[in-house]
């Protein structure tokens, strides 16, 4: 089994994007957009595009 990543953190920005810190990473930002939630500039998942911010946090946590 592979271990999680580790977690997020968030700093609220606006109403629609966030400062996003992640252990071993650079910054990034997470930005709401019409179709969903989606990272820019995360060194492994750039672009990742989720319906909803707890499927994308999931999903760079390692937790789905």
């Amino acid at each position: 089994m592979s271990t999680p990543a580790p977690p997020v953190q968030t700093v609220r920005r606006s109403n629609h994007s966030f400062q996003a810190y992640q252990d071993g990473y650079d910054t990034f930002v997470i930005r709401e957009t019409t179709a969903g939630w989606k990272t820019e500039g995360h060194p492994v998942h750039d672009g990742l595009l989720c319906e909803s911010m707890d499927e994308l946090l999931a999903h760079l946590e390692g937790r789905n």
